[in-house]
């Protein structure tokens, strides 16, 4: 194939005038921009821009918006219908203090007596076993919280598993207080929103079968996804947290399996 000079696509860009606009002013001024468009690389600079990795900010809101996923993600797992919970709760644990939620199993995120704010809170996502900042053992759904001086648990407000969003009226009034099945969406940054666009991609462009899924993810995490089918509808993924940067529940949102199957997401 012949390399076209500078020069030979600038007359091509010229050549492309409609026929009533081939006079000498709009050619030269089609030749002055070709000329400077493809000097300052400006075609290949938008590629990059809209490509992996160069892409940044609101480059990447475009590409979501092609891919079928927004940046805006909820950042803690919350309640999948609308219900009521004491109105007490609010007295004990104000709704404006919720933090997030917390792992016990491998104190994510870190939490340490003598650090934190005074009534500040978190739901445990997982139930596990903690030995820091204090030894005990968490169900789904108990509240991690600071006293002032220590973190303490406090299982009062399980309410059967589910754990509790933040936002509510009326917080500490002594009827019910509602709580929808809702919680405050996060702007993901653009090294998660990357990750959570790989994610899209790979349900988007997948058939659907495991291999083909785990295939995929390695293309673009690597090691840092692996899976194992358990024989039984189920699939369980093992995520790497110092390569794969988002959320726990993004991934249990996100993570592609094949339909009807469960998963469970263990972060390591």
């Amino acid at each position: 194939m012949a390399v076209l000079s500078l020069t030979d696509l600038c007359d091509r860009y010229v050549a492309l005038l409609a026929s009533q606009y081939q006079q000498p002013n709009a050619q030269r001024q089609i030749a002055l921009w070709a000329k400077q468009f493809l000097a300052d690389n400006f075609i290949q600079s938008v590629q990059s821009a809209y490509n992996f990795p160069g892409a940044q900010g609101t480059q990447l809101d475009v590409l979501g918006k092609y891919i079928g996923v927004t940046r805006f993600q909820a950042p803690s797992a919350h309640p999948p219908f609308f219900g009521y919970f004491p109105g007490s709760f609010g007295a004990a644990h104000a709704p404006a203090n919720y933090q997030g939620t917390w792992v016990p199993g491998t104190n994510t995120p870190t939490l340490a007596n003598g650090v934190g704010t005074n009534g500040f809170w978190y739901a445990v996502q997982v139930a596990g076993v903690s030995t820091s900042p204090i030894s005990n053992t968490f169900a789904q759904g108990d509240i991690i919280w600071y006293n002032g001086s220590v973190w303490a648990r406090d299982s009062t407000y399980n309410a059967n598993g589910y754990n509790i969003p933040a936002g509510t009226a009326n917080v500490g009034a002594v009827y019910d207080t509602p709580y929808y099945a809702m919680a405050p969406l996060t702007a993901l940054s653009d090294d998660q929103y990357i990750q959570l666009l790989y994610l899209q991609i790979v349900r988007n462009a997948s058939n659907g079968s495991l291999p083909d899924i785990l295939d995929r993810l390695q293309n673009y995490f690597g090691t840092a996804i692996s899976l194992v089918d358990n024989l039984n509808m189920t699939v369980t993924y093992t995520v790497t947290q110092a390569v794969v940067i988002l959320p726990l529940t993004v991934l249990q949102n996100f993570l592609p399996v094949p339909a009807g199957v469960a998963v469970t997401v263990n972060l390591v």
